[in-house]
């Protein structure tokens, strides 16, 4: 077998690489009250299949799977930092996207999300406000 050279350059010069695709994409959490300035850059897709949950019944011991389904996601800009993300779209997000820009029509432009929590209710309800630069 031949004996493979591998020799390191001198000087490594970063600016020499361009990035053709970013595999991984850090999550960005919303969070209640807290407003997120982004411009969505693909359309909303189906996350990997998450395993279901094992729960102990505390009062039977008996174990139970609770099934969980997996979450959409979107890749996004965040305007604030201009890094590339990805956040989880709630089903009501998801929906009011869809139901306001069909065909997917969200893709390039931007927006302001927030979430609200709503007393007595058991999710929280999105605010969503497209936007443009001055």
């Amino acid at each position: 077998m031949a004996k493979i050279e591998t020799q390191a350059p001198a000087v490594f010069d970063e600016s020499q690489f361009e990035v053709t695709r970013d595999v991984t994409l850090p999550l960005l959490k919303i969070k209640v009250g807290e407003s997120y300035f982004v411009t969505l850059l693909a359309p909303m897709f189906l996350g990997k299949e998450i395993a279901a949950k094992a729960t102990v019944d505390a009062a039977t011991g008996e174990v139970k799977s609770v099934a969980r389904q997996p979450a959409y996601l979107v890749h996004a800009l965040n305007l604030k930092t201009g890094g590339k993300v990805q956040f989880i779209c709630s089903t009501v997000l998801r929906k009011q996207l869809d139901e306001e820009y069909p065909d997917q029509s969200y893709v390039g432009k931007s927006f302001r999300f927030s979430i609200e929590k709503i007393d007595g209710k058991n999710y929280n309800v999105p605010q969503i406000a497209e936007i443009q630069a001055k």
